[in-house]
């Protein structure tokens, strides 16, 4: 009777002291201290969510202050920037760990309007976007962010551009590209939506990109007025994927209490677009801009 039992006893005693290392082996200092740098980057995004992400805007308009102009408080993301300098000091920049960080550091540029910067970051963020390796949470949304980099780049580009039609085309193109990755099936993180980290990222390139959308509209209504709603619900429908049946009635007016501040902002936006779009439905509008 103990023969069988002696017999796998050694090969199980080995998987298991091989399961062991190899837990060990993911928790090490580097991966540690990557770890911490996205739970600071995560802090500092909610906290400077309402600047990072412009205001929807209440009055139907498209200002300044909707293009994300605001004035930051000082040293956005400072923590995060000290973190990611004392890591590469450490350990170097030639890891897959360190391809993580050129995520962060590219997105905290574009977030805070450092434009210039986030060009110069460009290359290193093609590169890092075919170096991170596979995961959950904060790394399926650091591959997220960096595949969908040039697109939000290019977008807040053209905002700040003046407003012609070739601007409202590279404005649409940028949103039409970001829409198509975050509804491809096979997208990063797509069967973990229900991870904050994932579903963070992709609800603000779905808001980022609804932005175009009203920017274009906003543009196009210079010359035809009646574009503007299906500019609007094209915008809507990127976020609406994104919000729970509650926060979409939320978004529409009964009470803003019961949501932290942060999704406050996606759902001003989601609102907004929905009190511009109407019952308009979403038709060929993105056609008509080609012509």
């Amino acid at each position: 009777m103990l023969k069988p039992i002696r017999r796998y006893a050694l090969p199980l005693l080995f998987l298991s002291l091989l399961l062991q290392s190899i837990s060990c082996a993911r928790l090490t200092p580097r991966t540690t201290a990557l770890r911490q740098i996205h739970q600071t980057y995560r802090g500092e995004f909610d906290q400077y969510l309402q600047l990072t992400v412009p205001a929807p805007p209440a009055d139907g308009t498209m200002s300044l202050r909707s293009k994300g102009a605001e004035n930051f408080a000082p040293a956005p993301f400072a923590a995060t920037l000290r973190e990611i300098r004392a890591y590469r000091i450490k350990y170097g920049e030639d890891s897959r760990e360190s391809a993580h960080l050129t995520v962060l550091e590219g997105m905290i540029y574009l977030q805070t309007g450092q434009l210039g910067m986030a060009r110069l970051l460009l290359p290193d963020l093609r590169q890092a976007a075919d170096n991170l390796g596979q995961g959950n949470g904060a790394a399926v949304r650091d591959r997220l962010l960096a595949q969908n980099f040039e697109s939000l780049l290019a977008g807040w580009t053209a905002i700040r551009e003046p407003e012609t039609r070739d601007s409202a085309r590279r404005l649409a193109e940028a949103a039409g590209s970001i829409g198509t990755r975050l509804a491809a099936p096979d997208r990063p993180g797509a069967a973990q939506v229900s991870e904050p980290e994932v579903d963070e990222g992709a609800i603000y390139l779905a808001t980022s990109a609804a932005i175009f959308y009203a920017w274009v509209g906003k543009i196009l209504s210079l010359q035809t007025r009646e574009d503007r709603p299906c500019w609007c619900a094209k915008g809507m429908a990127l976020i609406a994927p994104h919000l729970s049946q509650a926060e979409r009635r939320i978004a529409r007016g009964i009470d803003y209490q019961s949501i932290s501040a942060g999704r406050i902002r996606y759902l001003g936006w989601y609102n907004s677009l929905a009190l511009c779009a109407g019952e308009r439905p979403i038709d060929n509008c993105h056609e008509r801009l080609k012509q």
